[in-house]
């Protein structure tokens, strides 16, 4: 009877296993930009943006420190910050080019900061200028209640 040789059965293992890594790079999909977009990675135009403002007092232009910023997508809140203490507001969001998001910022603290001000929208359409500038700017003016 043979001995039992294990080192057949590595290579054996090994080869299968390259095979498989081989049809893996194989079945993706690659893009326009040379990315291999797997299942639910975006494929082509999926660009980051900075959003990136100052949030004043419509009748004062003074700044208005930590107001919260809230960004949507359709209906779904994607992410929220707060304006600094010189009123500017900034994130890195992924977007792509012609889909509309809404900007949301509004006063929470009430009369702490300045005074209460009206929560104020703003609708946001991604140009293809804010994908080649890689920003998109938006200052806002706040009335007060």
């Amino acid at each position: 009877m043979k001995p039992f040789n294990s080192n057949v059965y590595v290579r054996l293992y090994l080869k299968l296993l390259g095979l498989l890594g081989a049809l893996f790079f194989v079945s993706c999909d690659r893009g326009n930009d040379g990315i291999i977009a797997m299942y639910g990675a975006p494929v082509n135009g999926y660009k980051e943006v900075r959003f990136h403002g100052t949030v004043k007092s419509a009748d004062s232009l003074q700044v208005l420190p930590d107001l919260n910023v809230d960004f949507f997508s359709d209906q779904m809140r994607i992410l929220f910050t707060s304006t600094d203490l010189g009123g500017e507001y900034s994130f890195v969001q992924g977007v792509y080019e012609g889909e509309k998001y809404r900007l949301k910022v509004s006063d929470t603290d009430s009369v702490a900061n300045n005074g209460q001000f009206e929560a104020k929208e703003i609708e946001i359409v991604i140009s293809g200028r804010d994908i080649g500038d890689k920003e998109h700017k938006a200052d806002i003016l706040l009335k007060r209640k």
